[in-house]
């Protein structure tokens, strides 16, 4: 038994602060100094989860903080994947809770959770502002996922539509260099809200998801291409002709899905599906 340092108080024993030293060194005393490290770690990690979330420091640790904590360190330990993008990614991410998998689509068992960063109506210019505040909130993903620009496909020039998503997605990359980039093709519409030439549209889309596509696989980022999902499939639309159906987004989430396994699975491969 370690010698204590505390000199009793007449007529009252210890103060608390003698009671505090002698509990540390009693603990210290009774575990082996690796595990004493180990302990020493966690209150350390524990503290900066207080501070993150502005938690008293309260001893003993209530229950309900015990398990936001546990969860805090899950996530530490996890791969972060945000999905950014308009209403396509904002009903995705609805739909995705109804499905088995839930809002990380099955991916929870290879360590992923999904941040879902879904605005309706979302234009391109909005894109910046997005991603900016999430940098601000959250720690850096391993991977983000954009799906966005169709809504500029009927207000802004193909050219410059192209020219602005290249000069964003350099200037995420210099912003999060660690991060890789995945551009989610545009998909097709049924029905192009504003549009007074729907087919003209369709031939600017083709046009920007191919300059996309080749700038992105040139840069060293990735492609999520959605072949089976298709126009002419009624079915695949809900009534409107620009959103997809509950059908349609069990194939967009598993397109999601599988390019998310791919590309975690390989560096090498950048492209889903494979060609």
């Amino acid at each position: 038994m370690p010698n204590s340092r505390c000199k009793p108080i007449l007529d009252s024993g210890p103060s608390l602060e003698c009671l505090k030293d002698e509990a540390d060194l009693l603990l210290k005393c009774s575990m082996a100094p690796n595990s004493w490290k180990t302990y020493k770690t966690a209150v350390e990690c524990l503290k900066k989860f207080r501070i993150i979330y502005n938690n008293r420091d309260i001893w003993p640790v209530p229950i309900d903080e015990i398990a936001q904590f546990i969860a805090y360190l899950s996530y530490k330990g996890s791969k972060a994947i945000w999905f950014v993008g308009s209403s396509i990614v904002y009903w995705a991410q609805t739909n995705a809770k109804t499905r088995y998998g839930g809002p990380n689509i099955g991916l929870q068992s290879r360590g992923v959770y999904i941040r879902w960063f879904g605005k309706r109506g979302m234009l391109w210019n909005d894109f910046n502002a997005k991603v900016s505040h999430a940098v601000d909130k959250f720690s850096p993903p391993a991977m983000i996922i954009i799906q966005l620009g169709s809504n500029d496909l009927v207000k802004v020039k193909t050219l410059e539509l192209i020219q602005n998503i290249e000069r964003d997605i350099l200037r995420l990359h210099l912003l999060l260099p660690n991060t890789r980039i995945v551009w989610s093709e545009m998909l097709m519409r049924r029905y192009w809200h504003g549009a007074t030439d729907g087919k003209a549209i369709e031939r600017s889309r083709k046009r920007v998801n191919s300059a996309i596509n080749n700038y992105a696989l040139n840069d060293g980022h990735c492609v999520i291409q959605h072949p089976n999902i298709r126009a002419r499939e009624m079915n695949l639309y809900r009534y409107d002709g620009t959103h997809l159906s509950d059908i349609g987004y069990d194939i967009y989430l598993n397109n999601i899905q599988g390019g998310i396994e791919t590309f975690l699975s390989s560096q090498k491969i950048r492209r889903f599906p494979e060609v």
